[in-house]
């Protein structure tokens, strides 16, 4: 499968993963714009059926290397990926026991540093995203309680160094991702209601500065995944609807730019996204 021929000049194919349902590998649970660089390059975090966890370091869209990292048990999941520690651009591993306890494994490529206790989470909470809502060039925690409360954790490592309530967001509001919209080194928070309205968070760490509305979205379109597409420094949003036609929207803050249809894909094939590097399987 190929997009080549129909992607805008300034989006490159390498901006997505596709995989087949049912293909047995389970790609981590990216959230928004959790950096997958564990070694420079680009990679991509694979969990298989099995509970291996594999990491395809990327030359390109070329597989460089295929390494085994370890093997967690069903109870473990992957909750996202990010560079936590040394703002050395590596990612870490964020996990999550069904006990509630979370756990950072400090990555140096597919090698595992440490793997230190963050907290205990009870079960009405959960691990929305991650990003770098304070521009310390280390990433933090976005955080939902299932009474609608939103946190973030600012984040040393594994150490959470605050933890400070943003909002709270009725049930019928959803986080669909976060991402540096403005281009300030801030991650923003993406939202959309069950009426399909589609609103911008530009955060300042926990401070909301401004909550702007992007669109309205019928029920038929999907927010995919976000990521800075067009190289421009500010992130951008992959759509996708019932039919399996992609859009992408070039984002300026809250405003939509352009809008660029891609390709159709049909539902058997699912995107996977990498926040680096991708590839189509």
């Amino acid at each position: 499968m190929q997009l080549n021929n129909v992607l805008p000049a300034n989006v490159q194919v390498s901006d997505f993963i596709f995989r087949p349902v049912g293909g047995g590998l389970v790609p981590s649970r990216e959230v928004a714009d959790g950096e997958n660089d564990f070694d420079g390059a680009g990679g991509v975090l694979w969990r298989q059926s099995d509970g291996q966890i594999w990491l395809w370091e990327m030359n390109g869209l070329g597989v460089k290397s295929s390494v085994n990292i370890s093997a967690l048990p069903t109870s473990w999941h992957l909750q996202g990926t990010a560079d936590f520690y040394n703002a050395d651009g590596k990612s870490d591993v964020l996990l999550r026991h069904d006990s509630g306890q979370i756990y950072l494994w400090q990555m140096n490529g597919a090698q595992i540093v440490s793997s230190q206790q963050v907290s205990v989470l009870p079960t009405a909470w959960h691990i929305e995203g991650t990003g770098m809502f304070d521009n310390d060039l280390r990433a933090d925690v976005l955080l939902r309680h299932d009474s609608g409360q939103i946190y973030l954790w600012q984040m040393n490592g594994a150490q959470v160094q605050s933890s400070q309530q943003i909002a709270v967001l009725p049930n019928a509001w959803h986080i669909q991702g976060t991402g540096d919209f403005t281009g300030d080194g801030r991650s923003d928070v993406l939202l959309r209601h069950d009426s399909g309205q589609i609103y911008l968070w530009t955060m300042n760490g926990s401070q909301v500065v401004s909550s702007q509305q992007i669109a309205v979205l019928p029920p038929a379109w999907h927010i995919e995944t976000t990521n800075d597409f067009n190289a421009d420094g500010k992130t951008d949003i992959l759509l996708r609807h019932d039919s399996g036609q992609l859009f992408i929207w070039l984002m300026n803050g809250s405003q939509v730019l352009s809008s660029k249809a891609l390709d159709v894909y049909p539902d058997q094939w699912q995107i996977v996204n990498d926040h680096h590097h991708s590839l189509l399987v």
